[in-house]
């Protein structure tokens, strides 16, 4: 599992600790399901980067915690990923996703604090060495994804480096308890067309 705990660095076999904001460089291949807790369950202002690929045959991960994870390159995994609380965030050119099964969850009462999944071809990307420039990546969730919402916030923001239309495909959303929100939005009035595309909204 990762963890994120103020002022501390040690790695484990099966866990890694994380201190502060980090951006880490390393491929990282899942032997069983894990939790990626950044933050606790009520504050979460610090980040981390997975730079590298994440990769897995039939496991998942599970996002916890208020603070973000920002998905900065081609991930692998396949099993299913689980955002109860926090930001997963996919960025930079290659920020995507293979797993087809995704599940977010409301994991405060406080909306601000909801489980957050992002595909952001507006924001600047972190690992790739500038904080200016943003890429975009019009496939970053898997065509036959299937989106289960509880009270979550799926978000899709427009490239903002072209004019052209920004369309990210996947497959069924399904909206099965709480109150979930859909967020599409433009960069700026100059790249005003962004799409979400889905085979069924239920």
């Amino acid at each position: 599992d990762i963890v994120y705990s103020a002022g501390t660095n040690t790695s484990w076999l099966d866990r890694l600790q994380i201190g502060g904001n980090r951006s880490y460089r390393v491929d990282i291949q899942l032997g069983t399901d894990r939790t990626v807790q950044v933050g606790t369950a009520t504050a979460g202002s610090n980040l981390v980067i997975l730079a590298s690929p994440v990769s897995g045959n039939g496991v998942g991960i599970t996002k916890t915690g208020q603070g973000g994870l920002v998905l900065e390159d081609n991930n692998t995994w396949d099993g299913q990923l689980v955002v109860e609380a926090g930001g997963v965030s996919m960025l930079g050119p290659y920020g995507s996703l293979a797993t087809t099964d995704i599940l977010i969850r409301r994991g405060s009462t406080n909306p601000a604090q909801w489980g957050t999944l992002s595909a952001d071809n507006g924001a600047n990307s972190f690992a790739h060495g500038s904080y200016t420039i943003a890429f975009a990546n019009q496939n970053r969730i898997p065509d036959a994804a299937q989106i289960e919402l509880q009270g979550g916030w799926l978000s899709l923001t427009g490239d903002r480096e072209t004019t052209t239309t920004s369309t990210e495909t996947v497959g069924d959303i399904l909206l099965t308890s709480g109150f979930s929100r859909l967020g599409v939005k433009a960069w700026d009035n100059d790249r005003p067309l962004v799409t979400l595309a889905a085979d069924d909204l239920s």
